[in-house]
């Protein structure tokens, strides 16, 4: 016979013993577990490129540097700032506020609005816009290494009012 009888187990005190050990294992591997089904820690912040596919008015650049931040406990929130350089004379400056829609996914939506500042630089003199509003509507996908694509259309709505299609490449940290 391959199995002998278990000799600790013919008394009470034995039952007991193996008793406790199986409910001290069971309660250990289901803390294991919960463990592991903590969402996770969402990356908050990140920088990207962002090249707009037909230009608008407030700038000659072809890409724009970002910043953003992610708020909120379930991290659907998020604040941008760029930089949207032509390297000439003209610097646009977007602000963004957007909603992610399934923020704990690879895939992504963005719908936000912001503005648009732009200043440009004219031999001595500064001369500053009314700001144009910008409505995002982006897809977004976040690969697990921290790299992010995004692509979309934005409306800019200054004069004349425009969709503009970008493309975007970021990084999460």
């Amino acid at each position: 016979m391959y199995f002998r009888p278990i000799q600790h187990l013919k008394s009470i005190r034995g039952w007991l013993k193996a008793m406790v050990f199986f409910w001290l294992t069971l309660a250990f591997m289901n803390q294991l577990s919960a463990q592991e089904q903590i969402a996770p820690v969402f990356k908050r912040n990140h920088v990207f490129v962002e090249s707009y596919l037909i230009r608008h008015d407030f700038s000659s650049g072809l890409v724009s540097l970002n910043y953003a931040r992610i708020f909120g406990k379930k991290a659907g929130t998020e604040l941008r700032i760029g930089i949207y350089p032509d390297f000439n004379t003209t610097f646009s400056f977007p602000i963004t506020f957007t909603w992610l829609i399934k923020p704990q996914r690879k895939h992504q939506l963005e719908i936000g609005l912001g503005l648009v500042y732009r200043l440009e630089f004219s031999e001595s003199n500064i001369y500053k816009d009314i700001p144009a509003a910008i409505f995002p509507l982006m897809y977004r996908y976040r690969h697990k290494s921290g790299l992010f694509f995004r692509g979309g259309v934005n409306l800019i709505y200054s004069w004349p009012a425009i969709i503009s299609p970008s493309l975007g490449l970021g990084y999460l940290f």
